[in-house]
């Protein structure tokens, strides 16, 4: 975890950075131009993304299941269940996407 602003970032960490500088020098000018090319290697924790992404998933799924064992005769309530149940996966898929 690291501190930044008084804000902390679980989900990435920076494993590594690279630099690489390349000079080239054109055939109609002088002048050299170089390039600097950054290359930075992310890791991700493995808890953090099960907590905060299959966790929630797997948990919502076992629950959308429930509306098979609701009493039969209650249609409306098996309904909206069943309805909360998916919302609520989407939701869930929306909030991780981003």
């Amino acid at each position: 975890m690291q501190e930044t602003a008084g804000t902390s970032y679980q989900e990435y960490t920076l494993s590594r950075a690279e630099t690489e500088r390349i000079s080239h020098t054109y055939v109609c000018c002088t002048e050299e131009f170089t390039n600097l090319f950054y290359r930075l290697y992310f890791n991700r924790p493995s808890q953090y993304y099960f907590m905060a992404v299959e966790f929630p998933s797997l948990f919502l799924t076992f629950i959308s299941m429930i509306v098979f064992w609701l009493d039969a005769t209650n249609c409306g309530e098996r309904l909206g269940f069943g309805i909360t149940a998916l919302l609520a996966v989407e939701v869930t898929k929306i909030v991780t996407n981003q």
